[in-house]
């Protein structure tokens, strides 16, 4: 049987998008990504953090427990009003400094959430009771090596949950598990996160280990 160079190259190309990954040209991860992107230039109004923090080898001490309320911003930066919950003997802070820091550690995460990322898809993955479909990526470098599994909502284009190991030379290392949803203005946002992680700076390590529930997101005002 012959073959011309037109059908030859028609069955090549045929066979080229069968095999491309997923971040090719995959409408879903571009809208996931664009969701995510625009969840990081909202702020959580309300945040419910209970945080248990060590420096050095010390161990984790018990969990202390934060309501924070959005009361201003300044320099362009959000300032919030702080209600320590079953306050331990001895405490200090007001669990501002920790939100800086974990919002921080959450950038870096996710900063490989890229329309061009190299990930793999899954659909029909079941969990809590639903299907999902379910990207995985790996970012890999020197002294860099991040790991994602996003399960998302295909309907809504918004993920249901990111499970996140990263390891940064010199900086952090952990694992995060974020869950999100729509709000009541549409917007994939962050409900909650639980997060294990280590800064590992040299001659200022610290480890953490929180809880945080997020609510009544809004934007960030305009730098003039």
């Amino acid at each position: 049987m012959k073959y011309s160079v037109k059908s030859l190259r028609a069955a090549l190309t045929a066979l080229a998008l069968l095999a491309a990954p997923a971040w090719a040209d995959d409408a879903l991860w571009a809208n996931v990504t664009a969701s995510t992107k625009q969840a990081q230039q909202l702020v959580a109004g309300d945040i419910d953090l209970v945080l248990a923090a060590a420096k050095g080898s010390a161990p984790l001490p018990a969990a202390r427990h934060f309501r924070l309320h959005l009361s201003g911003w300044a320099q362009g930066k959000p300032v919030y009003a702080s209600t320590e919950i079953d306050a331990l003997p001895g405490a200090k802070g007001t669990g501002e400094s920790s939100i800086e820091l974990i919002k921080s550690v959450s950038k870096v995460g996710y900063a490989v959430f890229e329309p061009d990322a190299k990930v793999t898809r899954a659909d029909g993955q079941p969990r809590d009771g639903k299907s999902w479909s379910v990207f995985k990526l790996r970012d890999e470098g020197v002294g860099r090596k991040i790991a994602a599994t996003v399960w998302v909502d295909v309907a809504a284009s918004c993920p249901h949950q990111i499970d996140t190991d990263l390891h940064i030379a010199l900086y952090v290392d952990g694992t995060m598990k974020t869950s999100y949803a729509l709000d009541d203005h549409g917007r994939c946002v962050a409900q909650r996160m639980e997060a294990e992680f280590a800064v590992i700076v040299p001659f200022s390590g610290m480890k953490m280990k929180f809880t945080q529930t997020s609510s009544n997101w809004v934007a960030q005002p305009a730098r003039l």
